[in-house]
């Protein structure tokens, strides 16, 4: 299981039942299951985190 499934499952498996139909409104109207909805959500904010100037990766990088 990759890092980004298993952050889904994580997700969709322990958020709370109002965070649950956020998704599930978000992901009907863009016509997705929760999953992948999810799944692109992980995606897309871990791509502008390595993007970005984060000190964070910087030191992880340095390890």
């Amino acid at each position: 299981m990759s890092n980004v499934e298993s952050r889904t499952k994580a997700i969709i498996t322990h958020t709370t039942p109002s965070r649950h139909q956020f998704l599930r409104v978000c992901a009907a109207e863009a016509g997705m299951t929760i999953s992948s909805f999810t799944e692109n959500l992980i995606s897309e904010a871990l791509s502008k985190v390595e993007k970005s100037d984060n000190p964070f990766s910087e030191a992880k990088n340095k390890q």
